[in-house]
């Protein structure tokens, strides 16, 4: 799997989930054959941090998990 469909899958994930999904939970989306590496799933949550915050979206990455709120709905909390 190439690092943008990666990333555009964990983005996908994280927006659906309306809560956090950890690293192993996201390796858990993927067939057994495909699970991606823990250090490449590092990598596309740094990418998507980075993108966000162009985007107008909050990628906050507590202990728990990886939340990503739009920064209005951050900003009403």
């Amino acid at each position: 799997m190439d690092v943008e469909q990666l990333r555009r899958i964990v983005e996908a994930a994280l927006l659906a989930a309306g809560d956090s999904l950890d690293i192993p939970a996201l390796q858990k989306l993927f067939d057994e054959e495909y699970v991606p590496e823990r250090e490449e799933l590092q990598a596309a949550l740094e990418d998507i941090d980075a993108d966000c915050r162009a985007r107008g979206h909050e990628f906050k990455r507590p202990a728990s998990g990886c939340p990503l709120n739009t920064l209005a709905a951050a900003n009403a909390r």
